[in-house]
Formats: C-alpha cells, structure tokens, sequence
C-alpha cells in the first residue's frame, strides 16, 4: 500500500536500517520494437558479477516519467550458481508498479515481493537485474517512452510485525467500539465459493488440522513461503487460505473448538508474520499481490462472520486491522486488467457492503462498484463470454458478480439494470457448453480437462430463479434440463451443439473466434466432443503456468484438435490487444436453414516473415442423423504444404485401423468414440504419442496432474486444395471399427 498519514501511534512503518549504492543502468534504452511495430516497452539491464545482495531485503531507485503515458515498472532478478554454472534465480516483481506522466518516484522492490520460478529465492547469486518499463496492456499508442533512472540501491528494513494498524489507529477507522455487530447482514452459513485451487477431496478439516493441506505433508505454524516445486503458484494458494473451508464447515457441523481454535491461530500467524508492504503494490509476492488480497478478503469474510462471537476481543480487533490493510491495499493498486480487476473489485466492493463498522466502508463499497461495473462492460462481450475465452476466468468472474449481487439486493442497494444482463448472458453461456458429465472444455487457461463449475450454475439458479441453471448446478437432481440444443456466441466465435440434455447425449463445443485477451493458447477452429455423454477429444487443459516444456505443449496449437499447416498455426499470442478480443466476425458462420444445421470457421494461416501466400481453412461441423458429428476441412492455397490435424483424446486406449482409416477410443469403462477418415485420394502418415516427454505431446491435464492421453496426427504433403471428412460416432466394447 501507500504510505499514508497515520501518526507512529496508529500505523507502524519499516525503518531502513542500511543502504548502499549497487550501481546504475546504462543511458543506452533497449527498445524491445520488432520492425515497424511499436514499442509497448523499453528495457534497462544492469550485469553484476555474481553479485551477492542477500545482506539486504529491497532494492529500490528513483524514477521520473518525462513521457506522457501511464508507465508499468517491472524488476526480474537473474542469476547464476558459481558451483553448477547453471541459472539458479529468476524473481519478478510482476510489472505492476505505477508511474504517471510527469512523475517522479521512488519505487521499492522488497524481497517479499517476488514470484518466482526455481528452489533458490535469496539474492546470493545474482548476476543480472532488469528494469522494464511497459504500457498498460490496451494502450496501443504510438507515444514514445521517456524514463530517468536513478542509481539502484540495496536496502535493509527493520521491518515490524503484522498487523501495522495499531489498536489506537483502529479506534480511529471505526464508527464504534468492538465486540458488537459489526456486519451490514445476518449471516449462519458461509457461501460456498468457488474457485481454482489445489482441493483434494480427500483433505477432510481433520486431515487439514494434521498438516495434510494442498495434497503436502505440512507443519504447524506453516511456513508461508513454502513451495514443493519451485514455482510461485501453490504458495500463492496457500496464502489465499482457500484451504481453510472445510475446516469452517465442520465447525459449522460441530460446534467444536478445535476447528475454530486452528483457524484463529492460522489467521493471527499468517496477520503477524506477513505486514503488509509499504510503498509496494506486493508484486508478484505470495502473501500481497493484488489478486490473492481480493482471494483472502473474500475467503475472510466468510470466516469471519461465522466465527464473530466465537473470538475474543483481541482476536476481533486483530482481524479487523488486517481488514482496513487489505482494503486499503486494493484502494492504492490495482492488478493486471483481466479477471485480476474483476476479482479484486467485486472483493472491495463486498468488504464495504459487509464491514459498515468502517468509517471508509462506504468508500470502498462505491470505489469497488464503481471499477466493477466499469470492468465488467469493458471485459464481457456483447454475447456474454468474457474476453479471456477460459470457461475457468469467466466463471470467477461470473461468481463474484452473483456475490455482490446477493449482497447488494440484501442491503437494498441498487445496482445498473446493465449488471444484471452481463449476468443472465454470461451465465447462459456457461451452461450451454457444460458436457453431459456436468465437466466443462477447459479452452485457453482453464486448469484440468474436467472442471467442473456446477456451484456456479447452482447459485445463479436460485438467484435468477432459473429451474435449467439448477438443473446444471445439482447435476440434474432438482430443476429442469434446458430446452436449446444449438447455442451461438457470434463474438467470442463459439459454437455448442449436443444432441440433448440427456446423460447420453452427444455434445460438441467449436471455437473460431478471437484468441482472448489472455491467457492464450495457440488453438483456432478446434473442438471438444463428447460421445453418448462420454468425453472422448478433448482440448488437453492445462496444469501448471510455471516456464516449462509441458506448459508449451497444453499452450501450443498441436496439442489441440485442430489443424497445422507446416506444423504450424496461425499466429495467436502475438496479436495485437485489439486483434486478441475483436469479435469472430465473417470468420465464424451458422445456418440452420438447411435440413442439417452445421457451424462453420475460416482462418487464414500464414506470418509476416515465411515465404510464399497464405494458407486458408475451412472447418465445418454438423451433427449425424445416426448420432455423433460429422466433420469437413479444406486446405488451399498455393505451393505444396504439409498439412497435419490433430485429435487429442481423454485418457483411455485408442487403436488404430490403417485399413481403414479408423480409431477406437475406449475408456475405462468400455465406452468411447470411433474416429473415421473417409477416403480423400491420399494416404495420410500416421503418428501417434502417448505420454512423450521428448518431445512434448500425448498429455492432458487432470485434477492438476498430467496424464497421458492418446494423441493422434494425421499428416499429408500435398498441393491444395485438399478437403477431408471425419466422422465421430458412438463406439460400443467388443464392436469392430469399420
């Protein structure tokens, strides 16, 4: 958070104890501009040899934006083992630090910070510190950068414990003393929140109270910086205390101590050894970056408002301290403008319905709805599907806008009538593509091929008092099936089609529109397909963010079902931001005035840089009178071109007929699909991975695991046009393919 004007007596601040000059960037800027595109970044890199920093816990320099555009700063640490010679640090601060034009600033870097990807996290080694200096992420101007950098010092604290907010600094937040009534509602039972996370369900609230937490063997107090496999994302979670649900709710079962004794303590450690930090937006740190502070308030309130008038007055007056520092902190920074707004404004604005004790509650009630009803116009799509294209994003996005909904109608606070249709669409959009095994297609960064967000579905039922939304959101135990078979998201060029609503259906999701704003992956004109209610190709998910060669492969175009023109795609990641969310438009077509409805995309493949014209394709896609799917690619274009598609398959068996151009997927439970290629005048190469690491392919994400998966290309080399006809159709065991 920012400093603030709170006397010593209210707020405790760090105390730089030590400082010392490690040295200044080069007058020389690396513009980061390809040919004739804009810059959106300038670099600045200093080398030190091996330096060891670890005497201080921040780095810190003074800037001065001369430009006249907002400007992001970023630092990333890298350095080098002498031992091994290998890299043994990369730390980032997340790119999120402010400058405004005209500014001059002292911007801090403290150690908390950091994300990071490997074991070693001190700066002992470190040979190599950049500042990158970067537009916001939908500022396409052509305005030049124009930084002043200060020398970079090293810098020791004395750095107080948590919470910073006094008691006497309290009583000066607050409307009236503790204990008391202190929420705007009544409340007897935590929402259940949904949210990606590392659950297990076999981490029951007494298994939890052992240390098994997050699928790792713990130990009390928990190491808040712990991580099990060098990557910054489980401690994120850890620190999100998403973990602590069950054990709330067997206290709300028991009525035991035990349960709420291990949260208070959980709570109070976490308070004490983790002050919030001053004159830093907490980085890509565990404990304060930006969305995991909106995870916590949230997870928080929860907690707390079952727990009330279970803790004493000093507990109450500790965790009402780390809630004005939280608020605070989401009322000084902002995070990335993605699902992380969203999250942290619905966060905001639901701390300052809920804690009217507040003297600023109001404050950050308005301030909170005010960004959120901002973002939500600017990230939803006129069809409902928000601009990230991950069911996973829209559906936390979708959940907390029913969150503040619900909270709102109960305060009686009036909310746009345009709030309430972003959330009609968005929640029709996320059922219509739920498979028959109420699992959802994880395109783009939607974690594993089976996610499931039925408590989604269920909450916006009983709130919109939607009978189909309940129906989706209990797995068909209470409500009613829908009715629509054919639903169309024109923008998002998303196309679902299913036989019905049946546990049997045949279902099919097609996507040919707009890679997304982020969390991007390479795919276009690729589908998921579940036969007689069975998942059976799929797009392959995704396990972990961290760098990696398993993170590229879920992320590439090969992974997906969908085609490749020289083993390639078409450019994806590297678009534009408008290009990224600009709607499918004539690449993305439906009829059903034709006896057969069928959905059709079009993409050109082709890059700025490789020789030779570009390369059209045609999917299309209609479902079959005797059931299952049929579909129709052509390729053309000039010159000759190896053309592969792809099938990714859930795991299960497949065999393959070369006879007859046929595979047999089966699950575990003898059921699947047959994939059949009808005669096209060619003899296509066949290959086949199954859990390869070198290279990468043959994988789906389940449950947060990789999982071999069946992975099967077709590859032809021919000179367009070339069309091919695949037919999908139920597989029963025992039955021949023919």
């Amino acid at each position: 958070m920012i400093e603030n004007s709170l006397s010593e007596n209210e707020f405790h601040t760090d105390v730089i104890t030590d400082a010392k000059r490690i040295g200044g960037f080069p007058e020389k800027v690396n513009n980061d501009a390809d040919g004739d595109r804009k810059a959106d970044r300038i670099r600045f890199v200093t080398f030190v040899t091996a330096a060891d920093l670890s005497d201080f816990d921040q780095l810190s320099l003074q800037m001065i934006n001369r430009s006249t555009i907002h400007v992001l700063v970023e630092m990333i640490l890298t350095g080098v083992s002498k031992a091994t010679g290998k890299n043994c640090l990369r730390l980032f601060s997340g790119g999120r630090e402010a400058l405004l034009p005209g500014q001059k600033r002292r911007i801090r870097f403290p150690v908390e910070g950091f994300g990071f990807y490997g074991r070693s996290r001190n700066w002992k080694h470190v040979s190599r510190i950049e500042i990158i200096c970067k537009k916001e992420k939908h500022d396409e101007s052509s305005a030049p950068f124009n930084i002043v950098l200060s020398p970079l010092y090293g810098e020791r604290r004395r750095i107080p414990s948590g919470p910073r907010l006094t008691s006497e600094g309290l009583f000066q937040q607050l409307h009236r003393h503790v204990p008391g009534k202190i929420f705007s509602e009544t409340h007897t039972e935590p929402m259940k929140i949904f949210t990606p996370s590392y659950d297990d369900p076999e981490e029951s609230a007494d298994r939890i109270l052992a240390g098994n937490i997050m699928r790792q063997k713990l130990s009390f107090p928990l190491s808040w910086n712990f991580s099990p496999d060098g990557t910054h994302e489980w401690t994120h979670f850890l620190n999100r205390h998403h973990f602590l649900r069950p054990v709330l709710q067997a206290f709300i079962d028991t009525g035991k101590p035990v349960y709420s004794e291990f949260i208070e303590n959980v709570l109070c450690d976490w308070i004490r050894k983790n002050p919030v930090p001053i004159g830093s937006n907490g980085g890509s740190g565990p404990s304060w970056e930006t969305l995991s502070v909106a995870w916590r308030i949230r997870e928080w309130l929860e907690i707390t408002q079952v727990l009330w008038n279970v803790w004493n007055e000093n507990i109450q007056r500790w965790i009402l301290r780390s809630f004005w520092e939280h608020c605070h902190h989401l009322m000084d920074h902002r995070g990335h403008p993605n699902n992380w707004i969203i999250l942290e404004s619905g966060a905001l604005a639901l701390a300052g319905m809920k804690l009217s004790v507040f003297k600023e509650a109001a404050l950050w009630r308005e301030e909170g709805l005010s960004r959120l009803f901002h973002e939500t116009r600017r990230q939803f799509m006129a069809d409902g599907v928000h601009f990230e294209c991950s069911p996973l994003y829209h559906a936390l996005c979708l959940h907390v806008l029913l969150d503040v909904k619900k909270t709102a109608e109960k305060l009686k606070i009036c909310l746009p009538a345009e709030f309430h249709t972003i959330i009609g669409k968005a929640a029709c959009y996320l059922g219509a593509i739920c498979r028959p095994d109420f699992t959802w297609p994880s395109l783009n960064d939607s974690g594993g091929v089976s996610g499931s967000y039925t408590a989604v579905m269920h909450l916006c039922g009983e709130m919109e008092k939607k009978p189909d939304f309940i129906w989706l959101g209990t797995k068909g135990e209470k409500g009613t099936s829908p009715d629509k078979t054919i639903s169309v998201f024109s923008s998002a060029g998303i196309a679902a089609m299913r036989s019905g609503w049946q546990k049997s259906a045949h279902t099919l999701v097609f996507r040919a529109g707009p890679p997304g704003m982020s969390h991007i992956h390479e795919d276009v004109l690729s589908l998921d397909i579940s036969v007689s209610g069975i998942p059976c190709l799929v797009d392959p998910g995704i396990t972990a963010y961290a760098p990696g060669r398993l993170s590229e492969w879920y992320r590439s175009a090969a992974a997906h079902n969908m085609i490749l023109i020289d083993n390639k795609g078409p450019v994806r990641s590297g678009l534009s931001y408008r290009q990224r969310i600009m709607p499918a438009g004539r690449g993305f077509f439906f009829s059903a005035t034709e006896t057969r409805p069928f959905v059709q995309g079009v993409c050109l493949y082709g890059r700025e840089n490789d020789a030779g014209t570009a390369i059209t394709v045609r999917r299309q896609v209609a479902p079959l009178d005797s059931g299952g799917w049929c579909i129709k690619d052509s390729i053309d274009g000039d010159g000759r071109h190896d053309v592969t598609v792809c099938w990714q398959f859930f795991p299960g068996q497949v065999k393959y007929h070369f006879k007859t151009n046929t595979a047999c997927y089966e699950n575990d439970a003898g059921q699947g699909c047959i994939l059949k290629l009808w005669s096209v005048g060619h003899i296509p190469a066949i290959s086949h991975a199954f859990g390869s690491h070198n290279p990468p392919a043959g994988w789906v994400s389940v449950h947060g695991r990789n999982v071999p998966a069946d992975h099967l290309q077709f590859s032809f080399s021919v000179s367009p046009p070339l069309f091919l006809t695949w037919e999908i159709r139920p597989y029963e065991s025992g039955k021949l393919c023919r």
